[in-house]
Order: C-alpha cells, then structure tokens, then sequence
C-alpha cells in the first residue's frame, strides 16, 4: 500500500463517523409526512435515496401507502390506518479528497476510482398507533424493536436492537436529540436496552453500526437505525 492509498484510508476512516451519525425521521407536515435527513440540522437530499419504505396496521399487516411529490425530499400522503412506517434511505457512494476536505457524494462509478470510498445506508421506524404486532421485528437489516407499548411508557422504554436478524450487543443506543450530544444507553448481550424517556413531545433514538475497517477496492459499510414516536 503506497503512502497516498494509506492516508486516504486513514482519513476515510476518521471522517466515516461524523457521515454515518446522520440520522433520517418522518415528521408530520399537514397531510403528509416529510422525511428529514441530517446531523443536526436537516440538510438537502435527492429523494431517489428512499428505495424501500412500508406501511402496517395495527395487527401487523401491510398497507398502501401513497407518495407526494416534492422536489427536495421525500414525502407521503397520510394514511389513518397506518401504525407503523418503515423505509430505507441508501445515502449513495462518498469519498473524501483529503482528511480536510468535504465529503463528496458521487456515482458508484467514480467511488471506485478511489483507494476508499463509503456507502452509508439508514433504516428509520415510526410508529403512530400501537399495537402488539409492532413489538416483533419488521425484517429490516438493521432496527429497533420497541418491547412494549411506547406511548404508555413514563420513565423508560425497553428496546432491543437488531442487525441482520440478530441481537446487536453492546450497541450505543442513543435518544433524544440529532446529533454528537445525544445521551446514549448501552444494549446488553439480547441487543435490549432501558431507553429513558426524554420530555414530552418527539421521542427520537438512534443506533450507529459499521462494518470493519474498509481495505482498498472496497467501500466502508456503515448503518444507522432509528426509531420515532411521538406521545399525544
């Protein structure tokens, strides 16, 4: 490995973090649901990155959902037998110039040109009625299963957090905010952790996960999960 390869694979590496951390969630706008994507505050995205997304009742049954056109982000139409959404957000190809330089978003094609490249995908969940079906896991790659009803949970929600089916031990499950400041809890060795409930209004909590240290040719896998519900 030549001196340039292995400085932008340190780089990738440092960096990967700070692209991995940001989250994506549905919030109600009218009569729609817009998906929002950032760290800390919401930034721009093409809504093409949205290649999955699921609507189930109560009992756990697939539901259509209908999309709203918008030209910077992804939306859907409200649907009042919907309890659950899920969908699945790729972020694309990125590849950093320099350890000081911007991430740069660009095709497949390009990224591999690159030593080190990265491809962040996000899984998000939100809940809106609840029923004792949405207590088992959805089939997503990566999520958070909520164990018991979340709007009648006070002071703690229990969780267990899953990754390709599996328990993901010692998962720093976050809550509360976007972004690094955001308290975190620790699952144990069944992917479970006691989630505190924040104060009234959104209930956000979110998992990072990547795949190992990326070598050349290859992109650096990283995961994000999350969870949102919202009290009445």
């Amino acid at each position: 490995m030549n001196k340039k390869t292995l400085w932008l694979l340190i780089g990738l590496i440092s960096l990967t973090g700070g692209l991995w951390a940001h989250d994506v969630w549905l919030v109600p706008k009218g009569d729609y649901l817009e998906l929002l994507y950032g760290h800390e505050t919401p930034e721009v995205y093409n809504p093409v990155k949205v290649t999955q997304f699921q609507g189930y009742d109560q009992r756990g049954n697939l539901i259509p959902l209908e999309k709203k056109a918008m030209p910077q982000a992804f939306a859907l139409k409200k649907n009042p037998r919907a309890a659950m959404i899920t969908l699945t957000f790729d972020n694309g190809y990125w590849v950093a110039v320099s350890s000081s330089s911007p991430w740069l978003n660009v095709t497949e094609q390009t990224a591999r040109t690159f030593p080190a490249y990265s491809n962040p995908v996000k899984f998000h969940k939100s809940i809106y009625v609840w029923g004792p079906a949405l207590a088992k896991p959805a089939g997503m790659k990566f999520e958070i299963v909520p164990l018991q009803d979340p709007f009648k949970a006070s002071n703690f929600l229990p969780v267990q957090v899953l990754f390709d089916g599996k328990p993901l031990t010692a998962a720093k499950v976050e809550y509360g905010l976007h972004g690094d400041t955001a308290p975190s809890v620790i699952s144990d060795a069944e992917g479970k952790a006691m989630v505190p409930v924040t104060s009234h209004g959104e209930q956000f909590i979110a998992v990072d996960h990547s795949s190992p240290a990326p070598v050349p040719g290859q992109p650096r896998k990283s995961y994000t999960t999350s969870l949102r519900y919202e009290p009445k």
